[in-house]
């Protein structure tokens, strides 16, 4: 009877509790967040109820101790999202601007909770998880560079502001060095080229095109290449716990004398599949 509840509230009752907040919250979204009495109490519900199921997993599951990474991982977002919407609840009491916005925010953290609903979803997540040291390292890299050519570029055009690149200030010229980035770069390029009159244009060529090919070109190419090197890594170390296994399993049936000719022939034959899978893949690498 526990395990038919336990399926019924965990596969059913929950991801449907957490579809209905994602689309109140949409309808409140699409009303200008104008909290209206029914709204209101919905969010009461939808927080109680997510409330009541932290609770649950602390008290009675005791996840927030598990040695389960991902468990672990899984437990403290949901418990953030959930104290993020206990404190969003006092919305209708502030009139406040800036501790407005803060709590519509803390309100929309709700929507992140759909990524824990379906196994294939944290699976991804997941993944996504494992590469986050490899993302932090490029995405400081990205910002250093763009850091020292927004310092550069203050300097070269003497705090001035040009069409959509604005070096007055060192975070207008950060903000304008990472538009370049996400944009097409050659309209911001062209006005500062016929703008600026006191550098040769070979200068501003240069800053621009060193800019765009280490920032851009340079960069992406080495992340794409460390995430794919990273990714295949992985599964060449999850192949060879294969051939671990399997000859461990070999010699489990040696040990025991029962010598199976077929089978061992099976198992030798996957053996050099994956032996030559993994020459063959050093090879290219």
């Amino acid at each position: 009877m526990q395990r038919i509840l336990s399926i019924l509230f965990g596969e059913i009752v929950r991801p449907l509790v957490i579809v209905a907040c994602v689309v109140v919250l949409g309808i409140e979204a699409s009303m200008h967040n104008s909290v209206s009495q029914l709204l209101y109490i919905l969010d009461i519900a939808f927080v109680a109820y997510f409330t009541l199921e932290i609770a649950y997993r602390a008290i009675q599951r005791k996840e927030w101790r598990s040695q389960y990474r991902e468990l672990l991982f899984w437990f403290w977002f949901d418990f953030a999202v959930t104290v993020s919407c206990l404190v969003a609840l006092l919305l209708p009491f502030i009139e406040h601007p800036i501790l407005l916005a803060i709590l519509r925010i803390l309100r929309i953290l709700r929507l992140f909770r759909i990524f824990s609903i379906f196994k294939q979803i944290r699976y991804i997540e997941k993944k996504i998880l494992s590469t986050i040291e490899t993302v932090v390292i490029f995405g400081f890299f990205s910002l250093l560079i763009v850091y020292v050519y927004a310092v550069v570029g203050m300097n070269l055009f003497s705090f001035q502001r040009m069409g959509n690149m604005n070096f007055e200030n060192l975070y207008e010229a950060m903000v304008s060095m990472f538009v370049l980035i996400t944009n097409d770069w050659a309209d911001a390029w062209r006005t500062v080229r016929n703008e600026n009159t006191s550098l040769p244009r070979f200068i501003v060529d240069f800053f621009f095109f060193s800019f765009i090919i280490s920032a851009v070109i340079f960069t992406l190419n080495a992340f794409i290449a460390v995430m794919t090197s990273q990714i295949e890594q992985r599964f060449s170390a999850k192949v060879k716990k294969q051939m671990t296994d399997v000859e461990e399993e070999i010699d489990e049936l040696r040990d025991l004398e029962k010598v199976d000719n077929e089978h061992i022939a099976d198992l030798a034959r996957e053996m050099r599949e994956l032996k030559q899978w993994i020459k063959n893949s050093e090879r290219k690498g």
